[in-house]
């Protein structure tokens, strides 16, 4: 004879062990999907053993010095704009467009700090 207290830990082993089938479907088809849709990967351009050579080294080709020197650009380019994001703009206009919901919010904090300094001290009534 089942009990309701056995029946309710049917159902939730039940519904336990369809929410983790489920997850472990989803995860699955996820993975077929990026099988499916990633592209072929590319040979690598170089060895990956270097040769050995016995002539003398020669020096860096001027590609090389000139994406260095991209790179360099770059990377200050980055540096400004990023130090330039993180010290506020003096020139802003001094009302922002704030939504509805910000200026009610604002409004009510004021009343609130404006009501505080307003109230009567205890027991000077």
């Amino acid at each position: 004879m089942n009990t309701p207290i056995q029946n309710a830990l049917l159902i939730t082993a039940i519904g336990m062990g369809l929410v983790f089938v489920a997850i472990i479907l989803l995860w699955g088809m996820m993975e077929l999907i990026v099988k499916s849709t990633a592209g072929k990967p590319t040979p690598n351009e170089q060895p990956s053993e270097p040769q050995e050579n016995t002539e003398s080294p020669q020096p860096a080709p001027q590609t090389d010095q000139l994406a260095r020197r991209k790179a360099a650009a770059a990377a200050v380019a980055f540096a400004m704009a990023a130090e330039r994001a993180a010290v506020p703009s003096h020139t802003a206009p001094p009302h922002e467009n704030i939504s509805t919901w910000q200026a009610v919010m604002r409004a009510g904090n004021l009343n609130q700090i404006s009501n505080f300094q307003k109230r009567n001290p205890r027991g000077s009534r």
